[in-house]
């Protein structure tokens, strides 16, 4: 399904990533909340060591240093880092 006129990216997410596991997309839980709302859960889970912990321990999460603005680069701007 396109969405705003850009493809998902769900199968260059399963090209880039097949060689080291299967991708498989998560399921919906609600209709109300949104896409964003649903993430955060998940990784909040799995870095209580909850059902999506396997998720979390993957994408190498608890090791994460620093924040959006240290990937974000504005020509004439620069961002102060906490």
């Amino acid at each position: 399904m396109e969405i705003g006129g850009l493809e998902p990216p769900t199968s260059a997410m399963r090209a880039a990533h097949s060689r080291f596991r299967k991708v498989r997309i998560v399921g919906r839980k609600t209709r109300i909340a949104k896409e964003a709302a649903e993430g955060a859960y998940i990784i909040g889970d799995g870095l209580l060591g909850g059902k999506y912990k396997r998720i979390v321990d993957g994408m190498q999460l608890k090791g994460v240093r620093g924040t959006m603005f240290d990937h974000i680069l504005i020509k004439g701007i620069n961002f102060r880092k906490p």
